[in-house]
Protein backbone atom coordinates (compact mmCIF):
# COMPACT_ATOMS: atom_id res chain seq x y z
CA UNK A 1 0.00 0.00 0.00
CA UNK A 2 1.89 3.02 -1.28
CA UNK A 3 0.94 6.15 0.73
CA UNK A 4 1.86 8.37 -2.22
CA UNK A 5 -0.90 6.84 -4.39
CA UNK A 6 -4.54 7.81 -3.92
CA UNK A 7 -7.17 5.21 -3.06
CA UNK A 8 -8.82 5.22 -6.50
CA UNK A 9 -5.55 4.40 -8.25
CA UNK A 10 -4.62 1.77 -5.65
CA UNK A 11 -7.85 -0.09 -6.36
CA UNK A 12 -6.88 -0.41 -10.03
CA UNK A 13 -4.26 -2.98 -9.02
CA UNK A 14 -5.83 -6.46 -9.07
CA UNK A 15 -3.68 -7.83 -6.27
CA UNK A 16 -4.41 -4.86 -4.02
CA UNK A 17 -8.15 -5.19 -4.63
CA UNK A 18 -8.07 -8.88 -3.76
CA UNK A 19 -6.02 -8.30 -0.61
CA UNK A 20 -8.19 -5.45 0.66
CA UNK A 21 -11.37 -7.41 0.02
CA UNK A 22 -10.28 -9.94 2.67
CA UNK A 23 -9.67 -7.36 5.41
CA UNK A 24 -12.00 -6.01 8.06
CA UNK A 25 -13.66 -2.73 7.01
CA UNK A 26 -11.89 -0.68 9.69
CA UNK A 27 -8.45 -1.95 8.64
CA UNK A 28 -9.27 -1.42 4.97
CA UNK A 29 -10.26 2.18 5.72
CA UNK A 30 -7.00 2.80 7.59
CA UNK A 31 -4.91 1.42 4.75
CA UNK A 32 -6.74 3.35 2.05
CA UNK A 33 -7.23 6.67 3.80
CA UNK A 34 -4.39 6.57 6.35
CA UNK A 35 -6.62 8.16 8.94
CA UNK A 36 -6.13 5.67 11.79
CA UNK A 37 -6.81 6.74 15.36
CA UNK A 38 -3.33 5.57 16.44
CA UNK A 39 -0.56 7.89 15.34
CA UNK A 40 1.83 4.92 15.20
CA UNK A 41 -0.17 2.99 12.58
CA UNK A 42 2.18 2.15 9.70
CA UNK A 43 0.35 0.84 6.66
CA UNK A 44 3.36 -0.73 4.97
CA UNK A 45 4.51 -2.57 8.07
CA UNK A 46 0.97 -3.80 8.77
CA UNK A 47 0.66 -5.29 5.27
CA UNK A 48 4.10 -6.92 5.50
CA UNK A 49 3.32 -8.53 8.86
CA UNK A 50 -0.17 -9.58 7.79
CA UNK A 51 0.91 -11.26 4.56
CA UNK A 52 3.85 -13.14 6.05
CA UNK A 53 1.91 -14.30 9.11
CA UNK A 54 -1.43 -15.09 7.43
CA UNK A 55 -0.60 -16.12 3.86
CA UNK A 56 2.79 -17.73 4.52
CA UNK A 57 1.92 -19.98 7.43
CA UNK A 58 4.84 -22.26 8.19
CA UNK A 59 4.03 -25.97 7.87
CA UNK A 60 6.47 -26.75 10.67
CA UNK A 61 6.01 -25.27 14.11
CA UNK A 62 9.72 -25.89 14.78
CA UNK A 63 10.72 -23.13 12.36
CA UNK A 64 8.26 -20.53 13.65
CA UNK A 65 8.30 -17.21 11.80
CA UNK A 66 11.55 -18.17 10.04
CA UNK A 67 9.54 -20.71 8.06
CA UNK A 68 7.24 -17.92 6.87
CA UNK A 69 10.24 -15.81 5.86
CA UNK A 70 11.95 -18.66 4.04
CA UNK A 71 8.80 -19.56 2.09
CA UNK A 72 8.31 -15.94 1.05
CA UNK A 73 11.94 -15.53 -0.02
CA UNK A 74 11.69 -18.79 -1.95
CA UNK A 75 8.72 -17.36 -3.84
CA UNK A 76 10.72 -14.22 -4.64
CA UNK A 77 13.44 -16.40 -6.15
CA UNK A 78 11.04 -18.71 -8.00
CA UNK A 79 9.01 -15.88 -9.52
CA UNK A 80 12.21 -14.22 -10.78
CA UNK A 81 13.42 -17.46 -12.41
CA UNK A 82 10.07 -18.00 -14.11
CA UNK A 83 10.15 -14.43 -15.41
CA UNK A 84 13.77 -14.68 -16.53
CA UNK A 85 13.67 -18.06 -18.28
CA UNK A 86 9.99 -18.47 -19.21
CA UNK A 87 9.14 -14.79 -19.77
CA UNK A 88 6.12 -15.23 -17.49
CA UNK A 89 4.49 -11.82 -17.01
CA UNK A 90 2.49 -13.00 -14.00
CA UNK A 91 5.73 -13.98 -12.27
CA UNK A 92 7.19 -10.56 -13.08
CA UNK A 93 4.18 -8.94 -11.41
CA UNK A 94 4.57 -11.12 -8.31
CA UNK A 95 8.30 -10.38 -8.10
CA UNK A 96 7.63 -6.66 -8.52
CA UNK A 97 4.87 -6.59 -5.93
CA UNK A 98 6.81 -8.66 -3.39
CA UNK A 99 9.85 -6.37 -3.53
CA UNK A 100 7.68 -3.25 -3.47
CA UNK A 101 5.75 -4.54 -0.46
CA UNK A 102 8.98 -5.14 1.48
CA UNK A 103 10.29 -1.69 0.60
CA UNK A 104 7.07 0.02 1.69
CA UNK A 105 7.29 -1.79 5.04
CA UNK A 106 10.46 0.15 5.93
CA UNK A 107 9.21 3.50 4.64
CA UNK A 108 7.15 5.35 7.28
CA UNK A 109 3.81 6.77 6.18
CA UNK A 110 3.29 10.52 6.47
CA UNK A 111 1.45 9.97 9.75
CA UNK A 112 4.22 7.79 11.18
CA UNK A 113 6.90 10.29 10.17
CA UNK A 114 4.99 13.15 11.74
CA UNK A 115 4.49 11.15 14.92
CA UNK A 116 8.19 10.28 15.11
CA UNK A 117 9.13 13.93 14.63
CA UNK A 118 6.83 15.05 17.42
CA UNK A 119 8.28 12.45 19.79
CA UNK A 120 11.88 13.33 18.79
CA UNK A 121 12.36 9.72 17.79
CA UNK A 122 14.42 9.26 14.61
CA UNK A 123 14.11 5.45 14.65
CA UNK A 124 11.30 4.95 12.15
CA UNK A 125 12.48 1.56 10.88
CA UNK A 126 12.02 -0.66 13.91
CA UNK A 127 11.02 -3.47 11.52
CA UNK A 128 14.57 -3.57 10.15
CA UNK A 129 16.00 -4.00 13.63
CA UNK A 130 13.57 -6.81 14.46
CA UNK A 131 14.09 -8.69 11.20
CA UNK A 132 17.65 -7.87 10.11
CA UNK A 133 18.26 -11.42 8.91
CA UNK A 134 15.21 -11.39 6.62
CA UNK A 135 16.13 -8.12 4.94
CA UNK A 136 19.78 -9.13 4.68
CA UNK A 137 18.73 -12.30 2.84
CA UNK A 138 16.35 -10.30 0.64
CA UNK A 139 19.09 -7.90 -0.44
CA UNK A 140 21.51 -10.77 -1.08
CA UNK A 141 18.90 -12.45 -3.28
CA UNK A 142 18.25 -9.20 -5.15
CA UNK A 143 21.99 -8.71 -5.66
CA UNK A 144 22.29 -12.13 -7.31
CA UNK A 145 19.16 -11.54 -9.40
CA UNK A 146 20.42 -8.23 -10.72
CA UNK A 147 23.64 -9.94 -11.75
CA UNK A 148 21.53 -12.12 -14.09
CA UNK A 149 19.49 -9.29 -15.62
CA UNK A 150 20.64 -7.70 -18.85
CA UNK A 151 22.33 -4.35 -18.32
CA UNK A 152 19.63 -2.54 -20.32
CA UNK A 153 16.89 -3.69 -17.94
CA UNK A 154 16.22 -0.24 -16.48
CA UNK A 155 15.95 1.25 -19.98
CA UNK A 156 13.52 -1.34 -21.34
CA UNK A 157 10.16 0.30 -22.05
CA UNK A 158 8.30 -2.92 -21.24
CA UNK A 159 9.65 -3.06 -17.70
CA UNK A 160 10.74 0.48 -16.95
CA UNK A 161 9.47 4.05 -16.99
CA UNK A 162 12.56 6.09 -16.16
CA UNK A 163 12.95 7.20 -12.55
CA UNK A 164 9.43 5.87 -11.84
CA UNK A 165 10.65 2.31 -12.39
CA UNK A 166 9.19 0.20 -9.57
CA UNK A 167 12.57 -1.33 -8.72
CA UNK A 168 14.36 2.01 -8.53
CA UNK A 169 11.76 3.34 -6.11
CA UNK A 170 11.87 0.15 -4.03
CA UNK A 171 15.67 0.20 -3.91
CA UNK A 172 15.63 3.83 -2.81
CA UNK A 173 13.30 2.98 0.06
CA UNK A 174 15.22 -0.12 1.16
CA UNK A 175 18.74 1.28 0.95
CA UNK A 176 17.61 4.62 2.36
CA UNK A 177 16.10 2.85 5.36
CA UNK A 178 19.27 0.82 5.92
CA UNK A 179 21.44 3.93 5.73
CA UNK A 180 19.39 5.52 8.50
CA UNK A 181 20.08 2.67 10.93
CA UNK A 182 22.71 3.17 13.62
CA UNK A 183 25.52 0.61 13.60
CA UNK A 184 26.72 -1.40 16.58
CA UNK A 185 25.06 -1.44 19.97
CA UNK A 186 22.66 -4.22 20.86
CA UNK A 187 21.62 -4.64 17.22
CA UNK A 188 24.91 -6.05 15.91
CA UNK A 189 23.20 -7.60 12.87
CA UNK A 190 22.66 -4.09 11.52
CA UNK A 191 26.35 -3.90 10.57
CA UNK A 192 25.94 -6.89 8.25
CA UNK A 193 22.76 -5.46 6.79
CA UNK A 194 24.45 -2.19 5.95
CA UNK A 195 27.35 -4.05 4.31
CA UNK A 196 24.95 -6.01 2.09
CA UNK A 197 23.18 -2.75 1.19
CA UNK A 198 26.51 -1.13 0.28
CA UNK A 199 27.48 -4.14 -1.85
CA UNK A 200 24.16 -3.93 -3.71
CA UNK A 201 24.50 -0.20 -4.34
CA UNK A 202 28.02 -0.59 -5.68
CA UNK A 203 26.96 -3.37 -8.03
CA UNK A 204 24.03 -1.28 -9.32
CA UNK A 205 26.38 1.64 -9.94
CA UNK A 206 29.03 -0.44 -11.72
CA UNK A 207 26.70 -2.71 -13.75
CA UNK A 208 23.74 -0.43 -14.52
CA UNK A 209 25.24 3.04 -13.94
CA UNK A 210 22.47 3.50 -11.38
CA UNK A 211 23.70 5.66 -8.50
CA UNK A 212 21.13 5.38 -5.72
CA UNK A 213 23.03 7.88 -3.57
CA UNK A 214 22.24 10.64 -6.05
CA UNK A 215 18.54 9.72 -6.00
CA UNK A 216 18.06 9.57 -2.23
CA UNK A 217 16.97 12.51 -0.03
CA UNK A 218 19.78 14.58 1.43
CA UNK A 219 19.21 13.14 4.91
CA UNK A 220 20.31 9.73 3.61
CA UNK A 221 23.53 10.90 1.91
CA UNK A 222 25.87 11.37 4.85
CA UNK A 223 28.18 8.48 3.94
Amino acid sequence: IDPSINARRLMQHAGTRLYLSKLKPEIRTKLLLRRGSEDSFHAGEYVWNDILSRLYVSSSSDHGSNGNFNDFLADVQLSFLMFLFLECHTSLEYWRDAISMCSLAVLPTDDATESATKSNNSDNNNLLQKHCNFFQQLLSIMHDQFMCIETEFFQEVEYSSGQKNFLIQALERLCGGFDDLVEGGEHSDIDGLKLVSLKLKRMLRDRFQLDLSSLMPRSNKDE
